[in-house]
């Protein structure tokens, strides 16, 4: 989720286990009516320096989330409040999510809310996981991973990312940074090559679905 790593998602076992836990074919399926595919990572595959190496990482392998459950070292089930939008799809992906995560050692409470009141709640850093969705018409990554800078403190201030992972967090501005600057074509993607493989290491986000473009 977005600007905070609250506990237990400064885990990085809980992330990696809640990751591993999720059907996402079944929520493209379901909730999405078939118009998705499976995701890799924040960059998708419309835009500037994609790399696929996120695809093995999103994916739903039940051995490797009991694994990292174990490993995280907490008793379960481990308690995950899950706030999403009370409109649309969200309903229904959280349901399917909670089932998902339960299956393997996670108890679930569904905190919905409305528009407004979630992204309060979201920006405030007051929920522990939570959805949301950005568009990939835009062809510039740095469009989409700008949301991953800590530098302006609007987003993931000192209690947040940047407080619960303070290398990943410098380390990923010094990414985003550099791949604004650069003009040379063949360096620029592999600093986002470096973003992506950054977000695969840690998943502060993890990916349910990309839409298909119309």
């Amino acid at each position: 989720g977005c600007c905070m790593l609250n506990a237990p998602m400064d885990n990085r076992d809980v992330r990696f286990a809640i990751n591993y836990a999720i059907n996402r074919e079944n929520l493209i399926q379901a909730v999405l009516y078939g118009l998705g595919e499976a995701p890799a990572t924040f960059v998708g595959p419309t835009e500037f320096g994609f790399d696929t190496a996120g695809y093995e990482v999103s994916k739903q392998d039940l051995d490797k989330a009991a694994e990292h459950i174990a490993a995280s070292g907490l008793p379960t089930p481990i308690e995950l409040a899950l706030t999403y939008e009370s409109n649309r799809f969200w309903p229904q992906m959280a349901e399917l999510l909670k089932s998902d995560l339960e299956a393997v050692g996670f108890a679930v409470t569904l905190d919905p809310q409305d528009a407004g009141t979630y992204w309060g709640k979201v920006l405030g850093g007051e929920s522990q996981l939570n959805m949301n969705q950005r568009s990939l018409w835009v062809p510039d990554p740095d469009n989409k991973v700008t949301l991953l800078f800590s530098g302006d403190g609007s987003a993931q201030g000192e209690t947040g990312i940047v407080g619960a992972m303070p290398e990943y967090s410098a380390k990923m501005d010094e990414l985003l940074v550099a791949g604004r600057q650069e003009t040379d074509l063949t360096r620029r993607a592999e600093i986002y090559k470096e973003i992506q493989d950054l977000l695969v290491e840690e998943l502060p986000y993890i990916m349910l679905a990309y839409y298909t473009k119309p």
